[in-house]
């Protein structure tokens, strides 16, 4: 019952904040049916990336960022937007994934069991992603070459996890001195790659947690939650700074993302683990050969 009425809240609350940007944009009813002809695609678009994200753990930046590059808007709002969207969408996704692993494992719930390693997990990484956009901030002349790094990468080591010989997991984190030194360091460097590409933090956490031993669904559960702490906390330093954020995509592609976070842990279930991770390495290698194009076309 609590986690229905926390779940009732979080949408309740998303879309009053989503229903005041026609507001705020000053639409007239004719500007606002042309808007909805041109933009309203860009739901299904959300839809796609949150149903990414939210079943594999990878951020829904890793399809909105080349996106909206292949829309033509500016790099750095695109970036902005990304983050934007994703704390709708991974929210929805990590509200959902907590009702889903609640109900079927109850007390033995495996995020009871990680509580303290999330808390400080996502203490340490918002912090990273709240220092790495001030410190450094992202730089729209490098973000198309190193997004696309970061993303075939991510791409290599999910194709690289399907090849690998399958062995039994468990759900036990192993707390071990040296397994928190390195959760600590990649927490530090997935919040720092997260301030400029609004992606990294949850495929490494997903990552780290699956060679650590756990259930993958498990991981990703994780990771997704660490995803949404870390698309809200980096939202911020767009919002001071414009905001930095296309609110016509941010109106529609939120409400699609949230459809995408509300049906992933289901669809996760529903599909092989090998299914899941070979849609995503594909689609994230395509995107991000084609965002290295479109960002090197776009400088020269």
């Amino acid at each position: 019952m609590q986690l229905v009425s926390y779940r009732f809240a979080f949408y309740a609350v998303a879309l009053l904040v989503l229903s005041c940007i026609p507001l705020l944009q000053g639409y007239t009813g004719t500007e606002l049916q042309k808007v909805f002809e041109i933009k309203s695609l860009v739901f299904f678009l959300g839809v796609i990336a949150a149903t990414i994200a939210n079943t594999t753990g990878v951020g829904g930046g890793i399809v909105f960022v080349p996106a909206f590059t292949l829309f033509q808007v500016d790099p750095i709002i695109a970036l902005g937007t990304s983050f934007a969207i994703q704390s709708f969408g991974m929210s929805s996704g990590a509200v959902n994934w907590i009702a889903r692993l609640e109900a079927t494992h109850g007390l033995d719930n495996p995020l009871r069991k990680y509580r303290s390693w999330i808390s400080w997990g996502i203490m340490i990484s918002c912090t990273s992603t709240a220092l790495g956009q001030y410190i450094i901030p992202p730089s729209p002349h490098i973000l198309h070459l190193v997004f696309s790094g970061f993303s075939l990468t991510i791409s290599g080591l999910l194709f690289w996890t399907i090849s690998r010989p399958r062995k039994t997991r468990s759900t036990d984190l192993k707390y071990t001195a040296p397994s928190a030194v390195s959760g600590v360091i990649l927490c530090i460097l997935g919040g720092f790659i997260t301030s400029w590409l609004s992606i990294g933090i949850g495929e490494i956490v997903a990552f780290y947690l699956i060679f650590q031993g756990v259930n993958a669904r498990h991981a990703i559960a994780v990771a997704v939650i660490f995803s949404a702490a870390n698309a809200l906390v980096g939202s911020v330093y767009y919002i001071q700074q414009g905001p930095l954020i296309d609110l016509d995509l941010l109106f529609f592609a939120s409400f699609g993302a949230m459809i995408g976070g509300a049906l992933s842990p289901a669809l996760a279930t529903l599909l092989s683990e090998i299914t899941l991770k070979k849609y995503a390495a594909t689609w994230i290698m395509i995107t991000a050969a084609a965002y290295f194009v479109l960002g090197a076309i776009h400088l020269g």
